[in-house]
């Protein structure tokens, strides 16, 4: 595995289901080409081969560390990463990113903002601490 690659796995992947044609047109919208993506089962290779795993909704987080107890140190929670959340009007909004297969087009495009939001957040987070390690201010 390319030790700078990122890669998409799923619970529940199917991959001879494919993606939603929905998913290809939202991912456009952000500059992805997702034409070559097959969904992939998440597996312990999977898992092992990755520094960090990302989850969308806290019951696929704690499904996870359940699955994976010897990789729980690298399990996350996405959402908690959003740079500059809104206020949310649901609970589970504020810790989970909502699934938007079988649902309509904005569904998916709202997804992809909040991962691209989140990821944002994520690599200006650790662009932050990384920057404080080599400046301590002593």
């Amino acid at each position: 595995m390319d030790e700078n690659a990122i890669r998409s796995a799923g619970i529940f992947a199917n991959s001879l289901q494919g993606c939603p044609s929905e998913s290809f047109a939202a991912a456009e919208t952000f500059g992805i080409d997702l034409s070559e993506h097959k969904p992939t089962q998440i597996d312990e290779e999977l898992v092992i081969a990755s520094d960090m795993v990302f989850a969308m909704e806290a019951w696929h987080y704690r499904g996870l560390r359940k699955t994976f107890p010897k990789h729980r140190e690298k399990i996350f929670l996405l959402a908690p990463f959003e740079s500059s959340p809104p206020a949310r009007s649901e609970m589970y909004d504020v810790l989970n990113i909502r699934d938007p297969y079988g649902r309509e087009m904005k569904d998916f495009i709202l997804c992809f903002g909040r991962i691209d939001a989140c990821l944002r957040g994520l690599f200006s987070t650790i662009h932050g601490n990384a920057k404080a390690l080599m400046n301590p201010e002593i």
